[in-house]
């Protein structure tokens, strides 16, 4: 289950056949661009993407933290940051802009 993934700290799937982090370590990664939303305290907060970022492990990604300390009008939350009328002109640019990067 999620719980008992958690308490092992391994990126398992639920039957335990595949241990996808092993499985990463042996394939070719595309660069990724890891986004967290600064008001998301369950799914995308910080510490979690930064974490799963460090798991991929792969020089060429990049992490963007949608807040104001970032410089952005707002701290942005799970939703606002797709959803938000201001994150079409803050963070849609910024991915678009790591697309054609």
């Amino acid at each position: 289950t999620k719980n008992a993934m958690a308490k092992r700290r391994k990126l398992v799937r639920s039957r335990g056949f595949i241990n996808y982090k092993e499985a990463l370590e042996n394939t070719n990664k595309p660069r990724t661009l890891f986004i967290a939303a600064s008001n998301d305290p369950y799914l995308g907060n910080r510490k979690d993407v930064q974490s799963f970022k460090g798991e991929i492990a792969n020089s060429e990604d990049e992490f963007l933290l949608a807040s104001r300390e970032t410089g952005f009008s707002q701290d942005y939350s799970h939703v606002s940051v797709l959803t938000d009328k201001r994150a079409e002109s803050e963070v849609f640019p910024r991915i678009k802009n790591w697309l054609r990067g």
